[in-house]
């Protein structure tokens, strides 16, 4: 056995399953950018250039797909971590490698189906804990058992995959035609619009539409910079979102002042420590033990459970109250934490005897799920996100490092946002937010990342989507290519038609990304079997 194989091999499967067990809600998710991966694998591998780029190719691909409820359509971190030592030890080209990638990526799909069918077990053997007034066992069944059956799951195939991938694949090569190998080719400068059409799906409104083809058309012509275009999209969404008539906020106030008003003779038993240790726990365990039967539940009850034995020292009731907060549960992990912070007020009140029945918490919880999990999907993953793992590619599809800096931000805003959230939750009270959601300040806040984000897309479109045709026919005796006709008459017509095209199909058909990868996959393949592309 070669050692160092199978020690690089190791290290990408350990590396796949924290990112697999979703241990740290973005901080996994920054580890699991193929941008990140593809570094630290070229890193090891001593090619950082291409692991970079080809990091950079795989995460275009994929940019706006995120996994509501933990329903992966594809793994891309999967991906990377097997295309990228495979194309730096056989010298596979970058655009063949991404479109391998796409292929591989599914099977991430079909492990994380098995890891959430199996952590429904853990979630029964919480009821029994949570019977027995036992928060630790509960701990245990949230944080401890569902990554050891992730491990199981996910680090054999991995090591399997890199100990034995390039001396499978290296020969295959050989012996595949030379025009599929174009086809996949064309596959890796076509797919980018995949991910940006997603992105566009969820941001995209007929009032800013316009600004992904003012974008597009600037870099196409003029050769804007990413980053500079950023800094153009920020400002024309502040300039939109201050000159809109905003909401009176001061019913926002009122409500924290009715809620305090409201909750009688009680006193804090709880400090911040406590509601920042509550975040901190959630932070880390949102998705752990994520389950088909009641997703986030198990993971909600092990965030408040320390703090629901300091508010409930009779055993009795605090049996009742985990029992309670096992019940389903699903919501986005940074703005859903307002939840935390609520319940966790509500529960503070309710134990020094304050009229609030359990069905109350349970029903205030129910309610904010859905509007926080909107509010969240579409800030946090589907216009944060985008932007900033745009710019990371922007920068690692020039080889350099720096867009590694990116994902890690995402976590690190999104933490301090989310720890800040939850304490606006505790100290603020449902009433209050409650108010915040029914005032003009959240729409603006979407409004304007949603500007932003549009900007952002027409700028990664003009530089990452790349097709064209070699087509040349005949003009008075003269050769004439059908590409120069093309850019005579609009620079960027075939990317354009790619990303516009993807965003309609998508749009018609929400859920058929696979169908939408296949049919690019059949124009790439019959375009290089032709010549036409």
């Amino acid at each position: 056995m070669d050692i160092s194989l199978a020690l690089f091999a190791l290290f990408t499967g350990v590396y796949y399953w924290i990112t697999f067990t979703v241990i740290g809600y973005t901080i996994s998710d920054a580890l699991f950018s193929p941008v990140v991966a593809g570094f630290i694998i070229g890193l090891l591998l001593g090619d950082v250039q291409t692991g970079l780029i080809l990091g950079a190719t795989i995460q275009l691909i994929y940019i706006g797909i995120i996994g509501a409820g933990q329903n992966w359509p594809a793994d891309e971190c999967l991906a990377t971590l097997i295309v990228v030592p495979l194309a730096i030890k056989t010298g596979l080209s970058i655009e063949a490698a991404a479109a391998l990638a796409v292929p591989i990526s599914l099977l991430g799909m079909f492990l994380n189906n098995l890891r959430r069918g199996g952590n429904v077990i853990f979630v029964h053997r919480a009821d029994k804990a949570a019977a027995a007034g036992n928060h630790r066992a509960i701990f245990r069944n949230a944080a401890i058992y569902p990554p050891l059956l992730s491990f199981a799951l996910v680090v054999p195939p991995v090591f399997i995959a890199n100990y034995f991938g390039s001396k499978v694949i290296d020969p295959a090569l050989e012996v595949i035609p030379g025009w599929i190998m174009h086809a996949l080719e064309l596959c890796g400068g076509v797919l980018p619009c995949l991910g940006i059409a997603m992105t566009m799906t969820m941001i995209g409104k007929r009032n800013n539409f316009a600004l992904f083809f003012v974008s597009f058309f600037i870099v196409v012509y003029a050769g804007m910079d990413i980053m500079f275009a950023a800094i153009i999209g920020l400002c024309v969404a502040f300039f939109v979102v201050f000159n809109r008539n905003k909401d009176d906020l001061s019913s926002i106030a009122e409500g924290k002042n009715a809620e305090v008003a409201g909750a009688g003779e009680t006193h804090l038993i709880l400090s911040q420590k406590d509601v920042k240790r509550l975040f901190f726990r959630w932070y880390f365990l949102t998705e752990v033990s994520n389950s088909f039967e009641r997703l986030q539940s198990l993971s909600f009850c092990a965030a408040i459970a320390p703090a629901l034995k300091k508010l409930y020292p009779d055993k009795e009731a605090l049996s009742e109250s985990l029992e309670r907060h096992l019940q389903f549960f699903n919501t986005e992990g940074i703005f859903g934490a307002v939840i935390h912070g609520t319940t966790l007020a509500m529960e503070e009140q309710k134990a020094q005897g304050a009229d609030i029945p359990s069905e109350m918490i349970t029903n205030i919880k129910t309610g904010l799920m859905g509007p926080l999990a909107g509010i969240g999907d579409t800030l946090t993953w589907g216009t944060m996100r985008p932007i900033l793992l745009g710019l990371a590619a922007s920068f690692a599809m020039k080889g350099s490092p720096v867009g590694v800096i990116f994902p890690f931000a995402f976590a690190v805003i999104t933490y301090i946002l989310g720890n800040y959230l939850c304490g606006i939750g505790y100290k603020f009270g449902r009433e209050s937010i409650k108010n915040l959601l029914e005032s003009g300040l959240i729409k603006d806040v979407i409004y304007g990342a949603g500007i932003m984000g549009m900007f952002m897309m027409g700028t990664l479109a003009a530089n990452y989507v790349e097709v064209s045709t070699p087509v040349t026919f005949a003009l008075n005796g003269e050769d004439m290519a059908v590409q120069d006709f093309l850019d005579g008459v609009v620079k960027g017509m075939l990317p354009l038609a790619f990303v516009i095209g993807t965003y309609f199909f998508l749009k018609k058909f929400p859920y058929k990304l696979l169908w939408a990868l296949l049919i690019i996959l059949s124009i790439c393949l019959l375009g290089s079997l032709t010549g036409a592309l």
